[in-house]
């Protein structure tokens, strides 16, 4: 998963040509709906995971993580982004 801003999504074609080329065709752009409740999306990923929020850190920072989209999801909520590759 590669989470980025549309000014830096808009730059890959030209200056990251090989990764365009590679992921460009998967490339979509979401947007936030300002009614977005951040509290209560991460209530829904514990509840359907059954995991706390230290638990999901924890993985991430052993590497042991799931990549899956809504665990990325879960670390950005939490504002753990750099979490995100497993470092």
């Amino acid at each position: 998963v590669i989470l980025t801003i549309p000014e830096i999504a808009d730059q890959f074609p030209e200056k990251a040509r090989n990764l365009w080329s590679w992921i460009g065709s998967r490339c979509f752009h979401v947007e936030t709906p300002p009614s977005l409740d951040a509290e209560a999306r991460l209530a829904s990923l514990r509840d359907h995971y059954q995991m706390s929020d230290e638990e999901v850190v924890q993985r991430a920072i052993a590497g042991k993580l799931p990549g899956d989209p809504p665990f990325v999801e879960w670390l950005v909520l939490m504002g753990r982004g750099e979490l995100v590759d497993g470092h």
